[in-house]
């Protein structure tokens, strides 16, 4: 990531779980983990993309409206 990246505070277990159950699947170790540290964020890449990760509370809403 880059320095304009901003991170968000970390996600709780419950908020991981309980869109794990939404979405029906068990995030892989690794996705879990970042997520403890930041749930989501947005901003630019060191390569000038950008990136928006979305918090856990929206995964499942989003996924649904975006199909």
């Amino acid at each position: 990531m880059s320095p304009k990246f901003e991170y968000q505070p970390p996600a709780s277990e419950v908020e991981i779980k309980n869109a794990e159950v939404g979405l029906g699947v068990s995030f892989p170790v690794g996705y879990r983990q970042w997520l403890l540290k930041s749930n989501g964020g947005e901003g630019f890449l060191s390569n000038g993309d950008y990136l928006i990760l979305w918090p856990a509370g929206e995964l499942v809403c989003n996924n649904t409206e975006y199909g």
